[in-house]
């Protein structure tokens, strides 16, 4: 009886198949799709009869941390074979004592935060004012070598290039959003008292102006390409922004504190690197903004705002209350960071 049940399906199946076939010629898809189940289903009537397996699943794989481009694939003056035993030579440095940021205080007050003087961009406006309690803030950028000591002693995993322009007391950048909050501020807070955060928007511009309320801490007028002016700054590496040379030659980041700090001691609040905040992208403007110094935050939030312009800025950027987003997974070789920390009541 069951010979005569397959030989029966065998034989519907052939009669399919036929007539797929000569309506094939001018639906081709069709045509295998029809043979495919067939041959499946001949396929199934031949095999023994299995018992239903019980459902089971593996175990889910834990997603690799985002990493940035490592000292392999971006230019550097560290060559690769070269990497252990500089790492080793950190590690023999700082045994005793981390290479910690140096904070300055930052007295709590009002201040009205965004584009004061025109022209203005939608993003700058409107202003509004902030009332920002007190907070310490890093006098300098974080340097390749606080980056790269967090590599050593095995915090951080990401081991970005510089591009030629040497490490050292130079800031780090092309490490991500991501990178820094998960890597360098959870490795450092685990290691010493804590409390190392990255700066809110209306921080950071509190202390960039450092009591002013003109386009540059140091005044109105554009950044100079004299070292020793207190308007010099690291900016307009870029020949297509029709500079005629950059700010100062020949066109790289400097070692932190190389130029004169704002008036409350702040260095390189402006050029040098971007520096990553805390802030989403949020809206478009300032509509809606904290008022209380805080982070504006938002629980779907892949750009975040940086501040304080960079080595290949124009003049645009060049400014306390300019802002540029990007993306926070993605290392980009103008961006770095300073640190912040709260101060007990």
């Amino acid at each position: 009886m069951n010979w005569m049940k397959k030989l029966f399906i065998l034989g519907i199946m052939l009669i399919l198949i036929l007539g797929a076939a000569i309506y094939g010629a001018k639906r081709p898809l069709l045509f295998n799709k029809i043979y495919a189940k067939a041959k499946t289903m001949i396929s199934l009537q031949s095999q023994p009869p299995q018992l239903s397996a019980r459902k089971t699943t593996r175990p889910r794989q834990i997603e690799q941390p985002y990493r940035a481009k490592s000292v392999l694939d971006l230019p550097s003056k560290l060559h690769p074979k070269d990497h252990q035993e500089y790492l080793a030579g950190l590690r023999e440095k700082y045994k005793d004592k981390l290479p910690l940021p140096q904070m300055l205080k930052i007295d709590g007050g009002k201040f009205t935060m965004g584009c004061l003087k025109s022209p203005c961009f939608l993003t700058q406006l409107p202003t509004h004012e902030v009332n920002v309690p007190a907070f310490a803030m890093a006098a300098t950028e974080v340097t390749f070598e606080q980056w790269d000591t967090c590599v050593a002693f095995g915090g951080c995993y990401t081991m970005p290039g510089d591009l030629g322009f040497g490490r050292g007391e130079r800031p780090v950048f092309a490490v991500s959003w991501d990178d820094v909050t998960s890597q360098y501020i959870r490795w450092l807070n685990e290691n010493t008292e804590g409390g190392y955060r990255l700066p809110s928007e209306a921080e950071w511009e509190y202390a960039a102006r450092a009591g002013t309320t003109t386009t540059r801490y140091w005044g109105d007028e554009n950044p100079s390409c004299d070292p020793e002016s207190p308007l010099a700054a690291s900016w307009g590496a870029q020949p297509w922004w029709k500079n005629e040379k950059p700010c100062p030659e020949p066109g790289t980041t400097v070692p932190v504190g190389s130029f004169k700090p704002n008036p409350w001691g702040l260095y390189d609040m402006l050029g040098s690197v971007h520096e990553w905040t805390n802030d989403c992208e949020n809206n478009k403007d300032y509509t809606g903004a904290p008022t209380d110094g805080s982070a504006w935050r938002d629980s779907v939030c892949s750009r975040i705002v940086t501040r304080g312009g960079a080595w290949t800025s124009t003049l645009s950027n060049m400014k306390v209350h300019n802002r540029k987003v990007y993306d926070k997974h993605t290392p980009f070789e103008r961006v770095g960071f300073r640190l912040v920390r709260d101060i007990p009541n």
